[in-house]
């Protein structure tokens, strides 16, 4: 057959060969540009918008949890789109862990839109306009404009924590913590402890997102968060900021959870910590006032729990018992009709705590976390081959 193919090529003239050449070759290049295009279309469908990523801001794979945001309504804050979920790289048999980063940064506003200049008003209603419709390039633009107009401390305390706010939402977290670092300077000239407490909890958040690839960095980085919760907490007192002491608390706990450790008490300590934050924040998210907010801190706590180390099996039994508890409270309110991003994490955590303790419950929560896999990075990849292994 062979021989036949090349005698009929060497038969045919130049002009018949290009003939037949070109619309192949065509066709070959045409095949590779598609592959080429859609493969770049699935990694730009990865994040939302067109997120920069310069030298300080490369990506590593970290645990990421369900960090507070503070905004005026926590219903409608919980019911936002929570965008990506992380899954942190594991051995063969290890526990997963999977939460949600924050949906959205911390929103002051401070009274601008009473502002005594027109314009500022105008722009600043414009700006968020764009907010709202997830603009967030064109709503910077808006918020510069806005500041080179406001002359006022504690309004440009406010309008910078916005537009710190729009490139947190783009994942720019260098500039958005340069950006609350002016918001911050501003309200300290103002002496608004709102703002300085806003601005302080902006700045933590960006550093406990801050991706890096270098794990020393990655520790700086949890520990600076650390530093900025801890200060936000000197302006969010429990009494005059409830509900912004709650979110910070949390969030602090996140952090604390993640805190590099040099031996295992010291883990033992920070996981310690991470607990109390998170039993001071459900002091005050309960969960008929701020049932979403609950939730997503009983998860968080079902998590430390998880990580605890024990110094016995007793110890570590009556740990896990406490996760199952606080996984099933979180489980309560994110229903999977209501809430399947959340549901499906927590699900997630439960179906995992639950695999050394009650298979055939295990596999159940699994295998619901499985059935809402498009919530998942790998669509669920990572977790078809945990139920392989742990379910018949």
């Amino acid at each position: 057959m062979l021989e036949k193919i090349i005698e009929w090529w060497g038969n045919l003239n130049n002009a018949e060969r290009i003939a037949i050449i070109v619309p192949v070759g065509i066709f070959i290049i045409g095949g590779i540009a598609k592959e080429i295009w859609d493969r770049a279309k699935k990694r730009g469908g990865d994040c939302p918008g067109e997120i920069t990523v310069d030298d300080s801001q490369k990506i590593e794979h970290v645990k990421a949890k369900t960090v507070t945001t503070i905004q005026g309504s926590s219903l409608d804050r919980s019911r936002r789109e929570a965008g990506g979920v992380y899954i942190e790289n594991i051995e063969k048999g290890a526990n997963v862990v999977i939460n949600v980063p924050p949906a959205t940064p911390v929103d002051y506003q401070d009274g601008v839109r009473e502002s005594a200049v027109p314009e500022v008003r105008q722009l600043f209603e414009a700006g968020w306009g764009h907010v709202t419709k997830r603009e967030f390039r064109e709503a910077i633009g808006v918020f510069e404009s806005c500041l080179g107009l406001e002359k006022d401390s504690e309004k440009r305390g406010a309008i910078n924590i916005q537009l710190g706010n729009c490139y947190y939402y783009l994942r720019r977290y260098v500039e958005a913590a340069e950006i609350y670092g002016d918001g911050l300077k501003e309200a300290q000239k103002a002496n608004d402890k709102e703002g300085q407490g806003s601005a302080l909890l902006g700045i933590g958040n960006t550093f406990y997102l801050r991706p890096s690839d270098d794990g020393a960095k990655r520790d700086e980085n949890i520990r600076e968060a650390v530093g900025y919760y801890n200060k936000a907490l000197k302006f969010f007192t429990k009494d005059e900021y409830r509900a912004q002491y709650a979110g910070t608390q949390n969030n602090l706990g996140l952090a604390y959870t993640d805190l590099p450790s040099a031996t295992s008490e010291e883990r033992t300590e920070n996981v310690r910590r991470a607990i109390e934050c998170y039993k001071a924040a459900l002091e005050i998210y309960k969960k008929d006032e701020y049932p979403v907010d609950y939730a997503m801190t009983q998860n968080n706590l079902g998590t430390a729990y998880t990580d605890l180390p024990s110094a016995t099996a007793e110890e570590r039994a009556g740990n896990v018992r406490r996760a199952i508890a606080c996984y099933e409270a979180a489980l309560e309110i994110t229903r999977k009709d209501e809430y399947p991003h959340y549901y499906c994490e927590t699900a997630m955590n439960l179906g995992m705590v639950l695999v050394n303790i009650d298979k055939a419950k295990a596999c159940y929560w699994l295998k619901e976390a499985y059935s809402l896999r498009e919530f998942l990075p790998d669509q669920g990849k990572r977790l078809e081959g945990i139920i392989e292994r742990v379910c018949e």
